[in-house]
This record gives structure tokens, C-alpha cells and sequence, in this order.
């Protein structure tokens, strides 16, 4: 739980990520996060930077982290993740690409001995809910989010006990 502890947690994140589809599945990338004891599977995305778009985080982070180039279709969901001393406020796009072939990247922030990225693949929709899936809500709704039109969807997690 050590990972970027210090970095991520006291302010507010805001992160843009992208949903991308091939054959009923949906890429993941596998990470360590200061959040979990254990690696999650999450949409790939990252945090915004000063003065740069959401569209602009998407296309970089989605690149950096699999080596896809995507377009940003669709808003399909916000995601709002409150868990102190750890707050993100998370925006997830519905993206197309043309060569969809993922390949683990790496955070460029960190040096090759502290890379949080782990592993990226395809995971079939259907067995989502077995993953340590974040945000835990994807499967709920994955029929709506992953739909070419229609609502963006508001969720959260939070523990503020």
C-alpha cells in the first residue's frame, strides 16, 4: 500500500480513463494502488496534468499504459472515489482505436523498479464481476456504459467512516 502513498493522497485527483472494447471484452490494465493491499484491474487512464484536456489525458495515459491510440467517443460514467486520506474524481470515456493489440507500458514518472503497471489484457465482460475489479460499479452497469448512446452515469465509492 506504499505505492505513491504520499503523492496521491491529501487532494483531490482528478483522472480521465477510457472503456475499450474488442470481441466482448474489456481492456484492463493490472496495478498496484496505495489504496488496496492487493493489485486491482482498472480501465487504463491517469491523471489529469495542468492545463491539459480530458481528451488529451485519455489519448496519453490510455498510450503510456498499453500502447493503444484512442479516440474518446462518449462521457459514460463519473466516478467519484472517497476513501480519506485518497480522493479522485474520475471521468470514463467510451473509446474506439484502430489497432487494438494491448502492450504493458510503464508510468514514465517512475523509475523501471517502481512501476505500478503489472499486467494489461482483454478480460471478457462476463467475468468481470470474479475480477478485484475498481470501480466495482463497471459490471453493475455495463450495459449502459458500454452502449454507444446514452447516459453518463454517476457513481461512488466511499468509506468515510
Amino acid at each position: 500500500m506504499s505505492v505513491g502513498s504520499e503523492s496521491y493522497s491529501g487532494r483531490v485527483r482528478v483522472r480521465s480513463c477510457g472503456f475499450i472494447l474488442k470481441d466482448k471484452a474489456l481492456l484492463l490494465v493490472r496495478l498496484d494502488t496505495p489504496t488496496r493491499p492487493n493489485h486491482v484491474w482498472m480501465p487504463p487512464g491517469g491523471e489529469v496534468q495542468a492545463g491539459e484536456l480530458l481528451e488529451q489525458t485519455l489519448r496519453r495515459e490510455v498510450y503510456e499504459e498499453t500502447g493503444i491510440r484512442v479516440e474518446p467517443q462518449r462521457l459514460a460514467m463519473v466516478h467519484e472515489f472517497m476513501e480519506p486520506p485518497w480522493h479522485a474524481l474520475e471521468f470514463y470515456f467510451l473509446c474506439t482505436g484502430s489497432d487494438l493489440a494491448p502492450v504493458l507500458g510503464r508510468d514514465p514518472e517512475r523509475d523501471s523498479q517502481a512501476q505500478i503497471l503489472k499486467d494489461v489484457r482483454y478480460q471478457p465482460i462476463e467475468i468481470l464481476q470474479d475480477l478485484d475489479l475498481y470501480p466495482e460499479t463497471v459490471y453493475q452497469h455495463r450495459d449502459r456504459l458500454f452502449a454507444r448512446e446514452g447516459p453518463v452515469i454517476y457513481t461512488r465509492s466511499t468509506n468515510l467512516t
